[in-house]
């Protein structure tokens, strides 16, 4: 118990104190004891001035409902963006409440008897405090209050996110088979689907390019055949020609076998047959390859989008519950959107975090009451009586010192006293011994020298 608590203020002119009205008035015991006491309030100090009882009970108050709504903001939190459930949200918001409640009752009694010009200072510093409260207490209320619509809002957005990933799929992914190799794609290809037309496409451009050179090759020995398929007839048949290279006898002369016989050597050394296959085969499939495209683009085109929706599934369901970032966020765009949610939603957050703020506020704007001035009075009082106990114990404390040094020197001296005595005691015993043996010495002398005589 502090020393405010255990000292009641007694006035200097004690006549007015058996007359109406009677101080210290009767104690009380009801409830707004137990709401004053949630703030710090000594009652024996209140006793003197009793009438105002009514405002730091209801201050008390105040505080419980601070603490009440802190603990509603963090059940609201919790539940919402947690989906935490009651069993375990209720202790938890009621732990969370304490907290506030001890936090808020600090900050209004650390303000009792708080007088003059560092009452400002005091407060200052505590009404920043309830207000970076206020504010984180506040927000999940807001979100609550918006809840519908913040809630649309997201799953808006989600779709919107999914409808923007997907497109970027399509992409980068495209029904021809063509790979995409933007920087933006590096991700997002998919390369496990069978079957992609563009191989068929580029096997046509080389069957094209095969096909052009082919064309001219064959058509070159077809003529060069048909020129000696010509000459040999004209052989055979007896004509002439003005350069002589035709005997111009008919039938199946010497020139005439020979000149089929250089057209058969030519149709086999030219593979002019194999060449015609080839060419034929290759047109056939170039004709054919459209069709097989367009199949095989209807097929890919079929896996491709099944891929893509399942990459889509997959982003989906990495969402989840709704939470406390994305809520924010949906609100903001809310806000952006529309000028009456951006002005409802400061409205309600400012009423909330001035509600949080309440107990120190409610402080402050009540003014200097009778309370403060009995509070600092008894706390300088207090101090006055502390410094004078302080100095009392240091005289005492002073005064044992110099009764304990004299009796320390007092030991001294008689012990210096008897030390003093016994050396001159032992010096006289070893004269003594010192003499005896001189006297000794002497007599042994003497007799020598009688002897010697």
């Amino acid at each position: 118990m502090s020393l405010t608590d255990q000292r009641t203020i007694v006035p200097d002119d004690l006549s007015s104190l058996d007359s109406p009205p009677f101080r210290p008035a009767a104690p009380d015991g009801g409830a707004g004891r137990r709401l004053r006491a949630v703030i710090g309030i000594s009652e024996d100090i209140l006793d003197w001035v009793p009438e105002e009882r009514p405002r730091y009970a209801r201050l008390g108050a105040i505080v419980i409902n601070t603490a009440s709504l802190a603990a509603l903001s963090l059940g609201v939190a919790l539940g919402r963006t947690l989906g935490v459930p009651l069993p375990v949200l209720v202790p938890v918001g009621l732990l969370w409440g304490y907290v506030i409640l001890s936090f808020d009752s600090w900050l209004v009694a650390s303000t009792h008897g708080v007088l003059g010009r560092s009452r400002l200072k005091v407060f200052a510093g505590r009404i920043l405090i309830s207000v970076l409260m206020g504010t984180v207490i506040a927000e999940p209320l807001v979100l609550w209050a918006f809840s519908s619509d913040i809630r649309q809002e997201v799953l808006d957005g989600r779709d919107q996110d999914l409808a923007a990933y997907e497109s970027s799929l399509k992409k980068c992914n495209p029904i021809s088979g063509e790979i995409v190799r933007s920087p933006e794609c590096a991700d997002l290809l998919i390369s496990d689907v069978p079957g992609s037309p563009a191989a068929l496409r580029n096997q046509q451009v080389e069957d094209r390019k095969v096909r052009d050179r082919l064309e001219p090759l064959v058509a070159e020995r077809r003529r060069v055949l048909h020129e000696k398929e010509t000459f040999a007839e004209q052989e055979c048949n007896g004509a002439s020609n003005a350069s002589g290279t035709l005997s111009g006898i008919p039938g199946e002369g010497e020139k005439c076998r020979t000149a089929w016989q250089t057209r058969n050597q030519y149709l086999d050394s030219s593979k002019l047959p194999e060449y015609e296959k080839n060419l034929a085969q290759l047109n056939e499939k170039i004709n054919n390859a459209p069709t097989k495209i367009q199949e095989a683009e209807t097929a890919y085109n079929t896996a491709l989008t099944g891929a893509i929706k399942t990459r889509r599934d997959q982003k989906g369901k990495h969402y989840g519950h709704i939470g406390f970032l994305e809520e924010t966020d949906a609100l903001a765009r809310l806000a952006d959107r529309s000028h009456a949610v951006l002005a409802g939603e400061w409205l309600l957050r400012i009423l909330l975090v001035l509600v949080d703020c309440l107990p120190t506020l409610t402080k402050l704007m009540s003014g200097r009451s009778k309370y403060d001035e009995l509070v600092s009075r008894q706390s300088a009082e207090g101090q006055r009586l502390y410094e004078r106990y302080l100095a009392r114990r240091g005289r005492q404390a002073q005064a044992a010192d110099e009764v304990g040094l004299q009796r320390i020197e007092h030991d001294f001296r008689i012990a210096s006293e008897r030390i003093t005595g016994a050396d001159r005691a032992a010096r006289a015993d070893r004269e003594a011994e010192l003499d005896l043996e001189i006297e000794e010495l002497a007599a042994r002398l003497r007799n020598a020298d009688s002897v010697a005589a």
